[in-house]
């Protein structure tokens, strides 16, 4: 005996009976997840979305701080150390934010690939020698741009202790040696994790893996954050020690050096505040949104 056809059939779009039903995927890989869901793939749109808009941002503000500095610094200042430190340290960043912007958007470039994120088969796509190329150059900028960056925060950290050297030479030489060494680790950790990254970049993930290169990553973001942490803590500290010694200075209106020390202390608040980046699959952590 023949049914009646159905009139009412399941949603498959968003919202729908199927949305959130998990779709079978080809994965090669031990240990690669070969289920997916389509409210898994839209959600990894949103944060790729999220992370362009945050580079294009980034990129932005750099840009306007390179144009800044070129046409408004005295003539008699750009031969300075800290002018040319920061100089090529906005020069490596927007290089390393640039090739990365394009990298994301060119296909077979971009290490946030859907199928990677959301299954962890790494082993199974291909590689690119213009992949690693790209993916070297950016990492090796950012490693170079970190590097003048924190030379110019140790040259004003040394200019604004330079009446405590006066008062507590040794505790001067102290904190001047603790930061360069935070600097250095935080170097030091980075180019440990990335290119054991780059090294581990065609190999199947294992669970012994993935937890070496997530506690690599801790200590790499930890030892970041300490030493620029560190940095603002000098710079506020000294400002506010600067103006407990000399409250006239800055009570005082149309004043330039008071002026000079509210951008010091904002600029010192406004870095210390570190952004923290809770990753909730770990699964896959060859494919970083950093």
């Amino acid at each position: 005996m023949a049914s009646t056809a159905p009139t009412v059939f399941p949603t498959a779009g968003v919202g729908g009976q199927y949305y959130y039903t998990a779709f079978e995927v080809p994965t090669y890989s031990a240990g690669a997840f070969n289920e997916v869901t389509w409210d898994s793939i839209d959600d990894f749109s949103h944060i790729i979305a999220n992370y362009c808009v945050s580079e294009g941002i980034a990129t932005g503000l750099i840009w306007a701080t390179l144009i800044y500095l070129l046409a408004l610094t005295p003539g008699r200042k750009r031969t300075t150390p800290f002018h040319t430190f920061l100089l090529l340290g906005l020069v490596f960043m927007l290089l390393h934010l640039m090739l990365d912007i394009v990298a994301v958007l060119t296909p077979g470039l971009s290490t946030n690939s859907s199928y990677v994120v959301l299954t962890g088969d790494v082993a199974s796509s291909v590689w690119t020698t213009q992949y690693i190329t790209i993916y070297i150059v950016c990492k090796i900028a950012n490693w170079l741009a970190f590097i003048f960056a924190t030379t110019c925060l140790w040259l004003q950290a040394k200019g604004l202790l330079s009446g405590v050297k006066v008062r507590f030479n040794i505790i001067y030489r102290i904190i001047l040696t603790y930061l360069a060494l935070t600097a250095l680790a935080a170097l030091v950790s980075s180019m440990t994790y990335w290119i054991h990254q780059i090294m581990v970049v065609k190999m199947d993930p294992t669970p012994d893996m993935d937890r070496d290169m997530l506690r690599m990553k801790t200590v790499y973001l930890a030892s970041y954050a300490i030493s620029i942490g560190s940095f603002s803590l000098v710079s506020i500290c000294s400002v506010l020690d600067i103006v407990w010694r000399r409250p006239s200075s800055v009570i005082q209106t149309n004043n330039a050096f008071a002026s000079a020390l509210n951008l010091v202390g904002l600029l010192g608040a406004q870095s210390f505040i570190v952004p923290c980046k809770l990753v909730p699959n770990a699964r896959c952590v060859y494919v970083d949104f950093d």
